[in-house]
């Protein structure tokens, strides 16, 4: 059962459809920094990579808490593949916060993880991997810190959020382990991923680690893989609403990931076990999840549609499509109205 039980929203959301800014400046080619209202600290939590196993590897991650006050509700995000935290980071422009910021902004703590095999977390070796190894990592990072052992916080609330295949792993913890969170946000997934594309992106768009210049050096092995130096905005983004010195960053911030398929999704017939109340994000041009044998991306009313009939109505489940958006919404200029659409679905009184 769900950690706190929650009953049907109240409110419809429409189709978002963003004002877009006018493209600014090199500057934001850094990643945001956190508001000055929250202090954060590095945290590192051991984990196993398989469920009983020795917890022998660490997950690294930055937790944000309000320097006044106290807040009731930190959301864990966790992101996609080839990501590592700073695709929760990194602002669309030098104008905009980041979805971090703007989530702290709203009251929230916040803890962005690096997933196993990313960023400052470990990377062991690729056979190591299972298919469950990305869910139970985060698993028992939502165990420890629901029982106060991270920095020593308690929260009453735990809103767990993915992009991508951090949203498939996030998904699976879900199905497995409802007492983890209140509430799911997944953007860049749905219940329905399109095939054609994804194929088309292992195909064409990733290599071997071990060979890109950028990682050459680093002695990974075969099982690492990355997006090939200039194809992530021909997969990840809808050109038109990017910052290209946004892009730029992000192509510099690619992660080898090691993704054991096709384990790392639950199934559509599965998404019917999520049990807590979801939020489902997805751009009308991502070129992942949309299209042949995919998610129906044509309007908000659409995808809603579609995720009604393959969630259980313990979900509660609720859909948004982006409009000018492609798979990683974050960086994109249209991002506020994904910032929007989340702390107007998170409001408590929307789950009584």
């Amino acid at each position: 059962m769900p950690r706190i039980r929650r009953t049907a929203l109240s409110l419809a959301l429409a189709v978002v459809t963003p004002a877009l800014a006018v493209l600014p400046s090199a500057a934001s080619a850094q990643a945001a920094p956190a508001s000055s209202g929250v202090r954060c600290q590095e945290v590192r939590v051991p984990v196993a990579m398989t469920e009983g196993g020795t917890a022998d590897q660490t997950v690294a991650g930055s937790l944000c808490t309000p320097r006044k006050g106290r807040a009731t509700t930190v959301q864990v995000m966790v992101p996609g593949g080839n990501y590592d935290r700073r695709y929760w980071t990194m602002a669309p422009d030098s104008r905009t916060p980041s979805y971090e910021e703007s989530m702290q902004r709203a009251g929230y703590a916040t803890l962005v993880l690096d997933r196993l095999g990313t960023g400052s977390s470990s990377r062991p070796v690729s056979t190591r991997y299972t298919g469950d190894t990305h869910s139970e990592s985060v698993h028992q990072v939502l165990k420890q810190l629901n029982a106060g052992k991270i920095a020593h916080q308690r929260f009453p609330r735990v809103v767990l959020v993915g992009h991508s295949m951090g949203s498939g792993t996030s998904a699976k913890v879900a199905i497995k382990h409802p007492e983890d969170m209140d509430a799911l946000v997944l953007t860049g997934t749905a219940s329905q991923q399109g095939a054609e594309g994804s194929a088309g992106l292992m195909e064409t768009g990733i290599h071997r680690a071990n060979q890109d210049p950028r990682w050459a050096g680093a002695g990974l092995d075969d099982g690492y893989i990355i997006t090939k130096p200039g194809e992530r905005v021909k997969w990840f983004y809808y050109p038109k609403t990017m910052d290209p010195a946004t892009l730029a960053a992000d192509e510099a911030a690619a992660q080898p990931d090691a993704m054991p398929t096709p384990a790392l999704f639950p199934k559509k017939e599965e998404f019917r076990k999520i049990k807590v109340p979801t939020l489902v994000v997805l751009g009308d041009h991502d070129k992942i999840v949309c299209g042949t044998g995919g998610s129906d991306c044509s309007s908000t009313a659409a995808l809603q549609a579609q995720e009604s009939r393959n969630f259980s109505k313990a979900a509660h489940v609720k859909a948004v499509v982006i409009e000018d958006t492609g798979h990683s919404i974050n960086q994109q200029l249209t991002a506020p109205a994904l910032y929007t659409a989340v702390k107007v679905w998170d409001r408590p009184a929307q789950h009584r």
